[in-house]
């Protein structure tokens, strides 16, 4: 019988291995399982985030452009719009055709229509021509310049001057100043305010008024007379209810002729005004 081997001892037998080996443990060559593709993923989170952000600044860059920029609020508001709009009426009888302010011929309210008798002419503001009360009147904005001219109707029995007087009113808020103090001194009805009928006896005068723009620097105002002359002996204002209708004025259409044709000027110089401010804005937006 022979004597079993002995056991060599522990420490001579190789380290026993795992059947498994953990290939993602981290060693010292080896950096941890994750440093490698974080690395990668913050990369392509990155490059994702900047395509994003530049394709939404396309898409929302132009609408975001056409939105008003609070700080240019103050700038691009009613305040500004109102003094764009007031400098382009301090040039407009420079700027806009004659016939755009005192058209050819005119229309008015009883369904009568009116034609010029002449072209409009400019001058000087004068007594002469605006009637020594009504050139006073206009001192506290003074007068520029004046665009008249004389409209007949059909029958060529009735003659009406109508006159554009362009002030110098500094601003919006003077020629609101301006209208609001007319109104309370009643100018409108003051006999002694009557401009001169052109080319007619003064005192031929039969109904007149006189109107300032509260929101533009000028006045419209327009005198009607009969056109053979005769004289009157106190002419009227041409309001609304402007005499008793059995009075001869009343009963020729005068004050109603006065009346409309000068509401028909005023529309026309209106409009002159918007189309010069649809200019200028096409004009900006080309420039652009």
């Amino acid at each position: 019988m022979h004597d079993a081997e002995a056991a060599p001892p522990r420490s001579m037998l190789p380290a026993r291995r795992p059947p498994y080996p953990d290939r993602g443990a981290p060693g010292p060559d080896r950096p941890p399982p994750s440093a490698a593709p974080a690395a990668h993923g913050g990369l392509r989170t990155g490059l994702a985030a900047l395509c994003f952000t530049a394709g939404l600044g396309l898409l929302v860059g132009p609408a975001a452009a056409s939105l008003p920029v609070p700080g240019r609020l103050a700038a691009d508001g009613p305040q500004s719009a109102a003094g764009q709009r007031f400098a382009l009426a301090r040039s407009l009888w420079r700027t806009a055709p004659a016939d755009a302010l005192l058209p050819p011929a005119l229309d008015i309210g009883d369904g009568t229509t009116w034609s010029r008798t002449a072209a409009p002419t400019q001058s000087p503001c004068t007594p002469a021509l605006l009637g020594r009360g009504l050139y006073h009147a206009l001192a506290p904005v003074g007068c520029a310049r004046l665009l008249r001219t004389t409209y007949t109707d059909l029958a060529r029995t009735r003659l009406v001057t109508v006159g554009i007087a362009a002030t110098t009113a500094a601003d919006p808020a003077a020629a609101a100043r301006f209208a609001r103090g007319w109104g309370r001194r009643s100018a409108g009805r003051n006999a002694g305010l009557t401009p001169p009928p052109a080319g007619g006896p003064t005192d031929s005068a039969a109904a007149w008024t006189a109107q300032p723009d509260p929101a533009g620097p000028w006045l419209v105002w327009s005198v009607s007379a009969f056109a053979d002359g005769r004289r009157i002996a106190a002419p009227v204002p041409a309001g609304p209810a402007a005499g008793d209708r059995r009075d001869p004025l009343v009963e020729a259409g005068l004050p109603a002729a006065a009346r409309g044709l000068a509401a028909g000027v005023s529309e026309a110089v209106d409009t002159a005004l918007g189309r010069a401010v649809l200019r200028q804005h096409t004009a900006a937006a080309a420039a652009r």
